[in-house]
């Protein structure tokens, strides 16, 4: 990792990543506050502080956090996407937290296929959606999409060095 790069290689700097990434989840909510309110928002901060489950998962040299981490993300960039439209930075966080949830976990598509589910029961229920489907909405979901997939791509060569590893990004799904 950049970190063994930077520091050399001990259980200490296997960590770092997850206790930073820990760390930054802690802050989180203050990202929701125009949802949850300034109180909301740190009663959430709080309850990432204090649980047991996230101060374990904190401690340990496993990607669960920074998937947590990007998960966080890409729902604040789909709240602001039905918010504010596919503005460049809702598509550049749109297409970067995905591509990082792609990259972290096979079970991404889960999450994915939860958040479709919500919104078409939201649609269902309210006879509205929140978000306007219009041409706009199609080409910033397909250009945000495609930033995804390019960071799959990056990653999965091996920065463009070993092309044979894309068709590994496939392999969990097929199971």
């Amino acid at each position: 990792t950049l970190f063994e790069k930077i520091f050399g290689r001990s259980i200490e700097v296997l960590r770092y990543p997850t206790v930073i990434f820990g760390s930054l989840i802690a802050f989180t909510p203050f990202l929701f506050k125009k949802w949850l309110g300034n109180t909301g928002a740190w009663i959430a901060a709080l309850f990432f502080v204090f649980s047991p489950a996230f101060i374990f998962y904190s401690r340990y040299s496993i990607h669960e956090t920074l998937f947590v981490f990007a998960t966080i993300l890409f729902f604040y960039f789909w709240l602001s996407i039905k918010e504010t439209g596919f503005v460049r930075k809702n598509i550049l966080g749109f297409g970067f937290s995905l591509g990082a949830m792609a990259c972290l976990k096979e079970n991404f598509v889960l999450f994915g296929a939860s958040l479709g589910l919500a919104e078409g029961l939201l649609f269902l229920y309210d006879r509205k959606s929140p978000v306007t489907f219009n041409r706009t909405f199609w080409k910033g979901l397909v250009f945000g999409t495609a930033i995804a997939a390019l960071i799959v791509i990056i990653f999965f060569s091996g920065f463009f060095q070993v092309y044979e590893g894309v068709p590994n990004f496939f392999k969990a799904f097929k199971i």
